[in-house]
């Protein structure tokens, strides 16, 4: 990563916005962990075949059980969803999570946006290099947030159909958040089956990721200084003394230490 990548961690708005290089970094690190999920970014895989014949001679791949997607996608005129291209890139992230053993397919975007077109053939262009797996027809695909109507103006407002994923209300952290679900999927199990969990009252931090910018970025910055995923740092049973007292993560730093002070 160039220092120019590197200082877009620490920005805002569109200085800030995650490219490739970032995605790729978190992508590779995960995938050396050599976990039973495989994690792929398509917009920088030239040739599907190479790749997936790469990963085959890294994973054990019959004990594949499902394979991440962090996907750049951009929004056309008329509302519907593109996946980005080299010559046509979107300017947000999404996840879209692929489990082959029950099967569910789950497309997961913190914006609230609809699915792109193509996406399900996309999943199996993969899929078709894991033996055993069963295709994903168009039937398979859920949403973890059921998009909004385009141009109302009003806020996306979570109805019993959505998942407990994150909700952003800023255009800021996308790409952020879409490096965090894949790790805690395969470091912090339960964190991630809550994330994708039918909509329950009971909320954490991450659910509303846009108080919490500053401090997930933070967070990003420590995993590239320390070239270590780490997802104690975002876990939220870390922050269950604190995430109720503060309203924005400016006070985290400063604060956190004398939750327990606080608190008593």
């Amino acid at each position: 990563m160039t220092p120019g990548e590197l200082a877009r961690v620490a920005a805002l708005g569109t200085n800030g916005w995650l490219s490739t290089d970032h995605v790729s970094w978190v992508v590779n690190h995960l995938n050396s962990l050599k976990h039973d999920i495989i994690c792929v970014c398509p917009n920088i895989v030239v040739n599907i075949t190479q790749t997936m014949e790469r990963h085959a001679r890294s994973f054990n791949i019959d004990k594949v059980k499902a394979a991440f997607f962090v996907i750049n996608v951009g929004m056309n005129n008329d509302g519907t969803t593109f996946m980005g291209s080299w010559s046509s890139a979107g300017s947000h992230w999404v996840v879209v999570y692929a489990e082959f053993q029950p099967k569910q397919l789950l497309y997961c975007d913190s914006s609230a946006w609809k699915a792109p077109q193509g996406l399900v053939d996309m999943v199996n262009s993969y899929k078709q290099h894991l033996p055993g797996v069963s295709t994903f027809d168009q039937g398979d695909l859920q949403l973890a947030h059921v998009p909004s109507p385009r141009n109302t103006g009003r806020p996306h407002i979570c109805s019993i159909q959505c998942r407990n994923y994150p909700l952003l209300t800023c255009s800021d952290i996308c790409g952020v958040i879409s490096l965090i679900i894949p790790s805690l999927a395969l470091l912090d199990r339960p964190v991630f089956d809550f994330m994708i969990g039918p909509r329950t009252i009971n909320t954490i931090y991450l659910q509303t990721p846009s108080q919490y910018t500053y401090f997930l970025r933070r967070v990003l910055m420590t995993w590239f200084a320390e070239e270590q995923v780490k997802t104690d740092l975002v876990s939220p049973r870390n922050f269950t003394r604190v995430q109720y007292i503060f309203n924005h993560d400016h006070t985290f730093a400063s604060q956190e230490n004398n939750s327990d002070k606080k608190n008593t």
